[in-house]
C-alpha cells in the first residue's frame, strides 16, 4: 500500500513541466499521498519529503529510513528523473524489489 501511495506522490512532484495538467486534479491526487509525504518542505513524515525530488539521487534525503533494498538501489548511482521515475511508478517493487 505505501508503494502504490508513494508511487502516486511521485507521479505528482515528477511532472512539474506538464504545464498544461489539472492542477485540481493533482491536488485531489496529492491529498491522499500527503498523509505520508510532503512535497513543499523538507520535513520527512512517514515516507520521504518529496520536495525537489526530480534530480535528487535516490535514498539520499537525510533523516529517512530508507528500506534496505532503496539504499541499494541508491548506492547503484540512480537519480530521480523522469525515466527513472517513470519506471518505478509502474511498478515500484519490480524495480525496487524489497522496497516498502
Amino acid at each position: 500500500m505505501r508503494s502504490i501511495i508513494l508511487a502516486a506522490c511521485l507521479a505528482l512532484v515528477a511532472a512539474p513541466s506538464l504545464a498544461d495538467g489539472d492542477a485540481k486534479a493533482g491536488a485531489a491526487v496529492f491529498r491522499k499521498c500527503s498523509a505520508c509525504h510532503t512535497a513543499t518542505e523538507p520535513a520527512n513524515r512517514v515516507g520521504p519529503s518529496l520536495m525537489g525530488v526530480v534530480g535528487r539521487p535516490a535514498a539520499s534525503f537525510d533523516g529517512y529510513s530508507y528500506s534496505d533494498a532503496m539504499k541499494a538501489f541508491g548506492a547503484e548511482g540512480k537519480v530521480w528523473d523522469e525515466a527513472t521515475l517513470s519506471e518505478y511508478l509502474l511498478s515500484p517493487r519490480g524495480m525496487v524489489s524489497g522496497t516498502r
